[in-house]
């Protein structure tokens, strides 16, 4: 089932089988062929795609990541499971902080040790540093 939540005024008015313009967004870049509408720029975007390499074309770097990409992803206040512990007053830090090796990181994302690994938002952490580290 495809059902959507939309939130608008309780005294909303507004007619049936007509799009409301407020539910549009005016500033989507579907058109956009540079970037196919994600809003990298070229060598950016091949930077995203090469990430899973959904096309198969044996650039993936997914599990391949270096020092500085972990450091970004400890930066962005990611790797939970590498840098706290679960206590009784739930995630703390581990003291002293501890910033896991890009091997580590790896390992803990590779799908050979089924961890929860690497998620969208670490995968947006993951291209901008490489970028930027890449000069593009």
């Amino acid at each position: 089932m495809g059902r959507e939540l939309r939130r608008v005024p309780m005294d909303f008015d507004h007619p049936i089988d007509r799009i409301w313009d407020g539910y549009l967004n005016p500033f989507r870049a579907d058109d956009c062929t540079a970037c196919d509408a994600g809003g990298y720029n070229p060598e950016t975007k091949q930077i995203y795609d090469d990430y899973y390499d959904f096309a198969n074309t044996g650039r993936k770097w997914c599990y391949d990541i270096t020092q500085d990409e972990v450091q970004a992803l400890v930066d962005g206040g990611r790797l939970w499971d590498l840098t706290r512990t679960f206590g009784e007053n739930g995630w703390e830090d581990k003291v002293p902080p501890y910033v896991p090796t890009a091997a580590e990181v790896n390992l803990w994302a590779s799908p050979a040790t089924r961890g929860f690994g690497h998620d969208a938002i670490n995968c947006w952490i993951l291209v901008e540093a490489r970028a930027k580290r890449l000069g593009v």
